[in-house]
Order: structure tokens, then C-alpha cells, then sequence
């Protein structure tokens, strides 16, 4: 007798375009259930974002469907591998994918065949806890134990991990992305799975960066990242997806320490990934790889310039006052003044170097703007020439420490008298 769920949760879901979805398969005579993540999701205890559902109808049957009864459907590039996706009443989408069988795989992509039997497509999905089915009665269709494994918080991949992690090396991160997820331990691995993953590594070098990046982004800002780092870099997986022989996983873990018990206030993750790397070369080699966004890699870029220096500002703060402290923090904000993106990115710094707290004395600061430009030194005759940013760096310089960023008609006297010094 198969086990039912009746939760809040899994009773929130049943709006009317999904009953309609249901009625309608069910009165065209296929079946159809829902499937992956959203059944995992419900059996946790937690209501879906997204609803996905599995049918035994083909895609050529689900569009004879949907167009004799003037259903809209959206995009059609999935329909090859068995997806149709829906909109109803303008309201909600919903992708329904044809029950399927891989009859052939090259770790990165399959061909599939499709199948009325819905064991032969749970078979071909990646962890137990994502080959669950459920019925709208709430009966669990579960042949893989997969319950079980979310009840024990357990993860395990479907068969025989090898052959699961051959079908996509991807499921290699799928594994410890889900294992910070589901597990309440940071050391219960399934040796059985980190064995495969070990001996499989290398097919992760046939991957898509930006595929890598989608999965290894939440696995470093997730619970557990630190320990799940060194598991990474334990089974060789780091040395395929574009990170360094030697990481800085002591720089990677005195971070992640700082945010454990409040991780919505751990940093970025391309702060994260910075914090493994030893140098901005490093992180060029790595975009290479990954193909991170632009801002992501001027945030890189804004992190190298500055984290080795304010880590050691850090270190000799000692007892100052507050706002000497807060002082060279400011030169930073000063310095970026122009950026629109510039307190992004100063804030990932501070969490960076464990100042988070400097954000809230900072965010409202009106940031001074340096009252020299280049006019004032055309104006006072000085020649054009590589001389002019020297002399505007040095009287930024002079302004910033010497003047308090100070921007009264007194203070830019004194930096014009004081020009001869850099000339």
C-alpha cells in the first residue's frame, strides 16, 4: 500500500489551472504526475516555486491536446527531449515532460527514447530524493527508496553511482549541491558515491563551464561549504571544473566560519570562489573556464585590488576609535565614487575582511568628491602630459589623508599651493 501525503503544503498547490492540467490529461486518457524537485520539495515540508509534471502522453500527443483545446504553448526547443511547456489563463506556466528512457549518453547530453513505464524513467534520474512521483491523491510513487533517504536525510544516486554519474558528469555537483540540502551531518557521505565521484572527476573537463558554474555557485555559499570544499578538493573534482591544483581552502573556511550561522549574509559567490584563489591571474584562468558574468568579474577585480591590503588594515585596528577605523573604508567608497555599482562591491569586501557591520555606518555617508580636476591644473599653466595624473594622484592622496576629504574653498587653496611638491 503505497504511503499518501496530506500536508498544507501539498494541499496549497492545487490552484485551478493544475486541477484543469489533471482533469484534462485524465480525460484524454494519459496519465500524469507530479515529478522531481517539486515532490522532493513537498516531502521536506516546504511548498514549491515551480511545478513540474511527468505523463505518459508523447510531445506530439500533448500539442494535439493543447491545440484542440486552444491551449497557448511556449517555447518548443525541449519538445526533442520530451518537454512542453504551458501557459495557463496568463497565469501560470507549467512544463510537462513525456516519461523517457536515455538509449544514449556522452556524459554531457542524452538521446532518449520514450516510455510508458514510469520505474524505467525514475531509473534514469540523478539521486533518489529527486525520482519521486506524486498522484493527486497524494500517493507517493517512489521505487527508488527515495523517501527514506529524505526522511533519514540521506543522499544516494539511483543505482549504481558510477553509471548514474557517467550518464552526466554534471550529477557529480548535483551531489554535494543536494548534500548540504538534505543532510544534517557534514561528514555522512555515501563512500560507495564518493568513490565514483573520485574515480569520475575527469569527465567533468567535457562540461560546459557555464553549466559547472550553475551548480558549484550555490554549493559554496550553501551549509556545509567548507567541509564540502575540502570533499571537492579531496576527489579531485576542483582540478576539472577550472580551480588551481592548490586552493586556498584556509581562506576559503575562515570566511565561510565567520557566516555559518547566518548565511544569508554570506558573501557573493564569486566572493566565495575569490577567496580560493591566491591571485587575480588565478581568476582569469578560472574565467576561462567558467565564463562568469561581467559584473561578477568586476567584483573579482575590485576584491584583488583591495583585500590584501585591508586585511592587513584589519589586523592593526586594535583599539582605535570608530572612526579611524572607518577612515581608510571610506577612501575606498572615495575612490569609486563614480561606480554605480560601487557600494556592491564595497560591501562584499567588508564581509570579505569580517567588517560587515561598517556597511550600516557607511551607507548613508555623502561621499566627498575630489575638489581638483585637471582643468584646475590647465588653468594654473601646468604643461599636459603623463605629469597631470601624477599630480591629481598625489593631491588625492594629500587630500584624502592629510585634508579629511575636506572640500571647502580653504582646502583646495592648500592643494594648489601644495602642487609644487609633485611637480
Amino acid at each position: 500500500m503505497s504511503q499518501k501525503l496530506q500536508t498544507p503544503q501539498f494541499k496549497n498547490i492545487w490552484n485551478e489551472e493544475l486541477i484543469y492540467l489533471f482533469d484534462l490529461f485524465e480525460r484524454y486518457g494519459y496519465e500524469i504526475r507530479i515529478a522531481g524537485g517539486a515532490v522532493r520539495d513537498l516531502l521536506m515540508g516546504f511548498e514549491p516555486h515551480d511545478i513540474d509534471l511527468a505523463t505518459t502522453a508523447t510531445p506530439d500527443q500533448m500539442k494535439e491536446i493543447f491545440e484542440k483545446e486552444n491551449i497557448r504553448m511556449l517555447h518548443t526547443n525541449g519538445e526533442k527531449h520530451g518537454t512542453v511547456t504551458v501557459r495557463l489563463n496568463d497565469k501560470e506556466n507549467y512544463e510537462i515532460t513525456t516519461l523517457r528512457i536515455d538509449v544514449l549518453t556522452d556524459g554531457r547530453h542524452a538521446e532518449v527514447q520514450f516510455t510508458e513505464d514510469w520505474k524505467l524513467d525514475a531509473n534514469r534520474r540523478d539521486l533518489t530524493i529527486n525520482s519521486i512521483f506524486l498522484d493527486r491523491d497524494g500517493s507517493i510513487i517512489d521505487f527508488f527508496a527515495g523517501y527514506d533517504d529524505i526522511k533519514h536525510h540521506r543522499i544516494k544516486f539511483v543505482g549504481e553511482p558510477a553509471t548514474r554519474i557517467q550518464e552526466d558528469y554534471l550529477r557529480i555537483l548535483r551531489y554535494f549541491r543536494f548534500y548540504s540540502r538534505i543532510c544534517l551531518d557534514e561528514n555522512s557521505h555515501c563512500i560507495q558515491s564518493i568513490e565514483a565521484i573520485k574515480e569520475n572527476a575527469s569527465g567533468l573537463k567535457g562540461i560546459a563551464g557555464e553549466r559547472i558554474w550553475v551548480e558549484f555557485r550555490k554549493i559554496v555559499c550553501s551549509r556545509f561549504a567548507d567541509s564540502l570544499m575540502k570533499k571537492i578538493i579531496d576527489t579531485n573534482v576542483h582540478k576539472f571544473i577550472g580551480l588551481p591544483d592548490v586552493c586556498d581552502l584556509k581562506e576559503f573556511s575562515r570566511i565561510y566560519k565567520i557566516y555559518e550561522n547566518n548565511l544569508k549574509n554570506i558573501p557573493l559567490p564569486i566572493t566565495m570562489v575569490c577567496s580560493l584563489l591566491h591571485s587575480a591571474k588565478e581568476f582569469e584562468l578560472l574565467h576561462r573556464r567558467l565564463k562568469f558574468s561581467n559584473e561578477e568579474k568586476r567584483i573579482a577585480e575590485f576584491l584583488f585590488a583591495y583585500r590584501d591590503k585591508y586585511k592587513r588594515i584589519v589586523d592593526q585596528e586594535n583599539d582605535k576609535k570608530l572612526e579611524d577605523r572607518l577612515k581608510p573604508f571610506r577612501f575606498i567608497l572615495v575612490d569609486n565614487v563614480k561606480d554605480a555599482k560601487g557600494f556592491e562591491k564595497f560591501t562584499e569586501l567588508v564581509k570579505y575582511v569580517d567588517r560587515l557591520g561598517y556597511v550600516e555606518h557607511l551607507r548613508d555617508w555623502n561621499i566627498p568628491l575630489f575638489p581638483i580636476s585637471g582643468d584646475v591644473l590647465q588653468d594654473l599653466k601646468i604643461p599636459k602630459g603623463p605629469i597631470y595624473s601624477k599630480i591629481l594622484q598625489n593631491l588625492k592622496e594629500s587630500w584624502k589623508n592629510e585634508f579629511d576629504m575636506n572640500t571647502s574653498e580653504e582646502t583646495v587653496q592648500k592643494l594648489k599651493e601644495k602642487m609644487n611638491e609633485f611637480i
